[in-house]
């Protein structure tokens, strides 16, 4: 809840929006929206989404995680238990929460890069995917896409990347990972940050795309 307050007030600086002007522009009172942001009650999840889109957050996504071992992705292994059809709204497979360091290794596991979370997406995974945790204010962007520090990113290893494409780039040589958005222009490739006060980054003979980030979101822990 933390997280999506202060990124709520972060977009509004950046909109000069008024809690009254962010109150109609999503149908409720100034009051609620006070009471939101000093954290004295919690709207519900549609809610949260609806603030986040009317400030221009269209990619990020406050969901509930309901577990169930029926929702296991390809890291799961546990037997499924009954499970009322209640419980299951819509298909979901789970995926673990890695280190940063895990994009630099070629086949990263579990075990050596977990946090010991795992997060449940709808996405059904090409490869084994895992969530990272965003660093930086590089992609965090005043309009538009925008992805800020301590969201988190599903990254799919085995899905294709295209122009447009959020991408996760290694570069072999001083091992490090870069979290960026793949552009081709005139047959080149670059990586642009959604942040407009980075600079492009002409693409180099060693960097390999390591995955296509394919889902985000905020962390409320």
């Amino acid at each position: 809840m933390e997280t999506w307050i202060e990124l709520v007030k972060q977009k509004m600086r950046e909109r000069r929006l008024t809690q009254e002007q962010l109150a109609e522009r999503i149908g409720r009172s100034q009051g609620a929206v006070n009471h939101w942001l000093s954290g004295r009650r919690r709207p519900d999840l549609d809610t949260m989404n609806d603030v986040l889109r009317e400030l221009g957050e269209v990619n990020l996504e406050v969901v509930q995680i309901l577990r169930v071992n029926e929702q296991r992705g390809r890291y799961g292994h546990q037997a499924a238990a009954a499970v009322p059809e209640w419980a299951i709204t819509r298909p979901g497979f789970s995926y673990p929460v890695l280190e940063w360091a895990a994009a630099v290794d070629s086949k990263p596991s579990i075990s050596a890069y977990s946090t010991g979370r795992e997060y449940v997406s709808d996405y059904h995974a090409k490869g084994p995917a895992y969530w990272l945790q965003v660093e930086g204010e590089s992609m965090s962007a005043p309009f538009g896409r925008s992805i800020p520090s301590g969201a988190l990113v599903l990254v799919d290893p085995c899905a294709q990347a295209a122009p447009g494409d959020l991408v996760i780039v290694t570069a072999v040589v001083v091992q490090e990972a870069i979290f960026r958005e793949l552009a081709i222009e005139g047959g080149r490739r670059y990586l642009r940050a959604l942040n407009p006060n980075w600079p492009v980054m002409s693409w180099e003979d060693d960097w390999v795309i390591k995955g296509v980030v394919v889902r985000a979101m905020l962390d409320l822990q």
